[in-house]
């Protein structure tokens, strides 16, 4: 095991057992700054789509929600990948060691005790960068995106994004998100869901 992975499993042990605790405010809006950031890097049109402002609940204490029995957990996604470049170039997948360790965080999350969510209720305007913009009170966008709240864990984040669009398409991913010398920075990606 390398330096790197080992001090990955070990910031991923020292997570609580209780798993996830309501994101204080600034830590909440760094993260969803960090990820729209991302998200505006692949963002040609900023006509073309826009962002709901109120977020979804997170997704891993959505995933809890919906569960009778945890014994049985399959979470939803496949492969994590790294993000991707800013030149669109292959996303390659994250090492084996890494992706069992966020798989194995999410599981800690979803089977956690129940816990107060973040108060975080919409995005801002100003936390949106260029091109990115929210969607107009009572537009009916062409194709709207919706972001989840973050799910945290320690030094570890977890947020989602669907994307939707007219007819059959669209898409979902998960971003997981790690602290590093005090600032988030996306550190995988997995698809949800695409259509």
């Amino acid at each position: 095991m390398t330096i790197k992975a080992g001090l990955f499993a070990l910031a991923v042990a020292a997570i609580p057992a209780g798993g996830c605790a309501p994101a204080p405010e600034d830590e909440a809006r760094q993260i969803l700054r960090t990820a729209l950031r991302y998200e505006a890097r692949f963002a040609p049109d900023a006509g073309h789509v826009c962002f709901v402002s109120g977020l979804a609940p997170p997704h891993l204490a959505e995933t809890r929600r919906r569960r009778t029995d945890a014994s049985d957990l399959a979470l939803p996604g496949g492969l994590w990948h790294r993000p991707q470049p800013a030149d669109g170039s292959e996303m390659p997948p994250l090492p084996e060691h890494e992706q069992q360790a966020l798989f194995d965080l999410q599981q800690r999350i979803v089977r956690a005790p129940e816990r107060q969510p973040s108060r975080r209720a919409s995005i801002e305007p100003l936390m949106l960068p260029p091109p990115l913009r929210l969607c107009g009170p009572g537009e009916p966008p062409p194709s709207h995106q919706l972001v989840s709240a973050p799910d945290i864990a320690g030094d570890t984040a977890f947020i989602r994004m669907d994307l939707f669009c007219p007819g059959f398409c669209g898409g979902g991913t998960l971003f997981a998100l790690r602290r590093e010398r005090g600032e988030w920075r996306i550190i995988g990606a997995t698809t949800l869901w695409a259509s």
